[in-house]
């Protein structure tokens, strides 16, 4: 990548960023053994580039149209994962119009109505990161956010069913 030379590598599918590996050096033989250890396990493997997150990314939850569920998750210190398992922490969010309109457009892109999407601020704009199909934290803020999102999957279905 003409970024910084820093990529990650990712099965495209998963649960709790499991084998989702940054390759600092891809010449280093531990990163051709990981990488080869990886192929081995999976098949195939997406590399993208590496964006830093030390400062945090939304999670945003689509549920049809609502998106109740926004998030900022902050890594633990000292890590470049956002994952609460090695000790992220988060937040609610007020959502910026802007970046709501992103994370449901991307969510339809991908032929979604319930997702999660994990998406970055950068200097340049959003960046998205992730939209995953189990979108996750559902009961992290308490049942009323969780019943949001089961209403807003239904109100949609219900819209486009007929």
């Amino acid at each position: 990548s003409a970024l910084v030379g820093r990529h990650l590598t990712d099965t495209s599918f998963g649960l709790r960023a499991m084998d989702v590996e940054r390759v600092t050096d891809p010449a280093d033989p531990a990163a051709v053994q990981l990488v080869e250890r990886l192929l081995g396990s999976y098949g195939a493997l997406l590399c993208t580039p590496y964006y830093p997150t030390e400062f945090g990314e939304f999670r945003i939850t689509v549920a049809g149209e609502a998106h109740p569920i926004d998030m900022l998750k902050l890594p633990a210190y000292g890590s470049w994962r956002v994952k609460t398992l090695e000790g992220a922490s988060f937040e609610r969010l007020d959502t910026r119009p802007e970046l709501a309109e992103l994370a449901l457009r991307a969510a339809r892109a991908m032929g979604m109505t319930l997702a999660g999407l994990d998406i970055l601020p950068t200097p340049d704009g959003y960046v998205v990161l992730e939209v995953n199909p189990v979108a996750g934290f559902l009961n992290i803020f308490g049942a009323g956010p969780q019943w949001e999102v089961y209403t807003g999957a239904y109100d949609w279905i219900e819209k486009h069913a007929g």
